[in-house]
Parts: structure tokens; sequence; C-alpha cells
């Protein structure tokens, strides 16, 4: 599944906030609207995982997003 950038970036404050940091007033009006609450915080890491590995984020400046947010996902989840 493809995530736009701004849905990574969702998906990075999802991870901050299921570990506990808190937020402003601007992460959480823009958790409050979130379309991915739904999911699991290890079912959007295994959703950003599989998009890089498949090649989804083709551009630089997608994949330098993606790879971005993606290592505060992982800090966030303490994977190595």
């Amino acid at each position: 599944m493809y995530l736009n950038i701004d849905q990574v970036e969702e998906a990075a404050f999802i991870f901050e906030r299921y570990n506990g940091v808190g937020h402003g007033d601007y992460e959480n009006d823009l958790i409050a609207t979130f379309e991915l609450n739904c999911y699991q915080p290890a079912e959007l890491e295994q959703l950003i995982v599989n998009g890089v590995n498949s090649g989804l984020y083709r551009n630089d400046e997608e994949r330098v997003g993606v790879f971005g947010h993606h290592e505060k996902v992982l800090i966030s989840l303490n994977f190595d």
C-alpha cells in the first residue's frame, strides 16, 4: 500500500503517541484527523517497509521523506 508523505508523517506521530511522547497542539490536531488511526503501530510499520521494499517510492523527495520518517518510526519502536 502506498502511503504519501503526509500519511508517513501521520504514522510517525502515531508511533510517538503509542510510545508516550507528548505532543503540542499542532501534532494533537493532526492526530485527531488521521486516516491511519485504524491501524496498529506494527501494521503501519509493515506498510512502510513493504512500500520501500517494493519500490513504491520512486522519486528522490518521496524516498528521502519516507526514509526520514521511517527512521523516526524505527526509533519509536526501538528497532535497529
